[in-house]
């Protein structure tokens, strides 16, 4: 037993700790910076640096409609909602630049190479998923050559326990109607899980006031989703998923009259394949995983009446493998490729290639100091051969306390669209340059009482270089340009406290500050301080209430609504959502929640403002 650090730590040190902020009770942080696995399954998530967790039990309890809700509660994540004509959702973790964020589902890359490079979170349906984890940080460099800031893990759904069928009914504010129905279950050689979900929602995802309040307009989405796991022997299973899916904003023609050749302003389809092999020796010291996958999105907008059409498609071929050469060393090797490919209105189909050698090497140097080194080459057949390094130090100074440290090194390369595009606003820039990211993390862990309090304070900074923005042309058109460097440093501090065994809280507080260019201009879409805590109350064994809320500081946008776009700052905000559950008995469910309970009014692009505040009430029936 290592001795106490509790007469040296002192509660001074505990006020500004860091949380990882914790949806699920039984989350443990315990193995936070150990080690990375690109593997999402079940016997390798213990060994993953967890930031912030959320498991479906949590998306249930807090009646998430969108995946992107989850998000906001992460420290250091700046997660900026969607709205029509502004795009996809921005999420940056520690202010690395706007498309920085990777986002993985089972270890599959989801970034659309034919719109930024971004990916729609908002298409995600919190019901299919089995776990969400943000990683910040320069070792996400382990799953992506470009997640110097950190990177966005997404896990579907996995089948478990004896056969169960649920179906979720949910209505509300703005004519929501939300269905959703799932068999799950699992055997001795196979696991399964089907689901289906609908959601249609008034006001698309935020209002417009500077094109007409549109409150008939709605969004809609629809997704399927099958996973199977086959394990035919003890250390060996088949992983396959598929999952397809539909999204449109509708438009109320009548309060928009710019539109009117069609009421679809946007039209998305998706689709996802996967197949994964994984093989575990005898002796459980060395561990194979082979990948191939295939997933895109075909997507339709609206253009001065006019549609305008993308493709974007992912394939890539994946394989790893471990060696626990000891009790004190570890060594993963990896060879990835990824080819992308983005068919583009006017310019037809363009093909990427990129492949990756992948190591990494962990290395326990004495009982209490462990190392963390490891590295990507990356073959890319437009720009020259890049390396991406990583190097990290864990030190337990006791079992109740750890303080850490890492650096890395990652890359952007441009996107086919950002040297090809040729779009009615927008066109491409074949002079561009590869982006580079350095990434710097600082902290500590520190428990008490046996991890009934948790809680971390890291500094960070990261330093951007060439780094790939957008310029506004005179005939107003886009175009992506290499604009100087961008720097963002701060602070993450978070606290989870589990009060008594009704009672829990999570706190957490981001200060970022992040500037642009020689000039040091403030970063768009960045608040200087972001707050977000959530208050979990159980007064008996089938009640369960939650109180959460999340406050941000003002920040920078664009007013697109004068050429050239000229800078404007946003108020802050603060959203508060409140809700239940209530279980009547072991197949019958019911819970409700008020969202926006101030009314806020706060805007998070400008000219798209919350949704008022709203009541929604559901049902969930199960049958097993």
């Amino acid at each position: 037993m290592r001795p106490s650090c509790r007469q040296f730590i002192g509660l001074s040190f505990l006020a500004s700790m860091n949380l990882s902020t914790s949806y699920a009770a039984e989350t443990v942080l315990k193995e936070t910076i150990v080690k990375a696995e690109p593997l999402s399954s079940d016997t390798q998530e213990d060994r993953s640096p967890i930031m912030v967790k959320a498991t479906n039990e949590a998306f249930r309890e807090k009646q998430y409609t969108f995946a992107v809700e989850a998000l906001q509660m992460s420290p250091s994540l700046s997660v900026v909602p969607s709205a029509f004509n502004r795009g996809l959702p921005r999420t940056e973790i520690r202010g690395s630049n706007t498309y920085n964020t990777i986002v993985l589902i089972d270890n599959v890359r989801e970034n659309d190479p034919g719109v930024d490079g971004a990916f729609n979170i908002t298409d995600l349906t919190p019901q299919d998923l089995q776990k969400m984890t943000v990683l910040p940080g320069p070792r996400a460099l382990f799953y992506d050559h470009q997640a110097a800031g950190g990177i966005i893990l997404f896990e579907t759904r996995r089948g478990k326990d004896k056969p169960k069928l649920s179906y979720d009914l949910e209505g509300g504010q703005y004519r929501t109607q939300k269905a959703g129905l799932n068999i799950e279950g699992a055997q001795t050689s196979l696991d399964y899980y089907l689901g289906g979900s609908f959601l249609r929602t008034g006001t698309g995802v935020q209002k417009n006031r500077l094109h007409g309040n549109r409150v008939a307009d709605h969004f809609q989405n629809g997704n399927g989703t099958l996973r199977t796991v086959f394990k035919p022997a003890s250390h060996f299973e088949t992983d396959v998923t598929v999952r397809a899916g539909e999204s449109r904003v509708l438009l109320n023609r009548r309060a928009q009259p710019f539109y009117t050749v069609s009421d679809n302003f946007s039209e998305t389809d998706r689709y996802f394949f996967k197949v994964e092999n994984r093989f575990e020796t005898n002796d459980k010291k060395s561990r194979h995983r082979l990948l191939l996958a295939n997933n895109g999105t075909r997507r339709t907008t609206m253009f001065d009446a006019s549609p305008y059409l993308t493709h974007g498609e992912n394939q890539q071929i994946k394989y790893y493998f471990d060696w626990d050469i000891s009790k004190f060393h570890t060594l993963t090797l990896g060879v990835e490729h990824l080819r992308e490919i983005a068919n583009l209105q006017n310019v037809g189909t363009k093909t990427d290639h990129l492949t990756t050698l992948v190591s990494q090497y962990n290395r326990h140097l004495s009982e209490r100091l462990k190392l963390i080194i490891g590295s990507r080459f990356i073959k890319h057949r437009e720009f020259a051969t890049k390396m991406t390094p990583w190097i990290g130090l864990d030190y337990d100074l006791c079992d109740s306390t750890t303080i850490f440290t890492s650096y890395g090194l990652g890359y952007r390369f441009p996107l086919i669209m950002d040297l090809y595009q040729s779009h009615p606003n927008k066109i491409g820039n074949p002079t561009l340059r590869p982006e580079n990211t350095r990434s710097f993390e600082f902290g500590a862990r520190q428990s008490f009482l046996d991890e009934t309090i948790i809680g971390s304070l890291t500094y960070f900074h990261l330093i951007s270089t060439d780094l790939i923005s957008t310029r506004q042309l005179p005939n107003q058109t886009f175009q992506k340009i290499n604009k100087g460097r961008r720097r963002s440093q701060g602070l993450e501090t978070s606290l989870t406290y589990k009060i008594s065994l009704k009672w829990d809280l999570q706190v957490a507080y981001t200060f970022m500050d992040a500037t642009e260019s020689a000039r040091d201009q403030r970063a768009l879409y960045l608040p200087t301080h972001t707050v977000s805590g959530g208050l979990n109350f159980k007064p008996q064994e089938n009640l369960k209430t939650f109180l959460s809320a999340y406050y941000k500081s003002s920040q920078g946008d664009l007013n697109f609504a004068v050429f050239p776009a000229q800078p404007v700052s946003l108020p802050p905000s603060l959203t508060i959502r409140a809700g239940a559950n209530y279980i009547i008995d072991d197949s019958f469910e019911i819970y409700g929640r008020v969202e926006n309970v101030l009314n806020d009014k706060s805007e998070s692009f400008y000219g798209y403002g919350s949704r008022d505040i709203g009541a929604f009430a559901g049902m969930r029936i199960t049958w097993q």
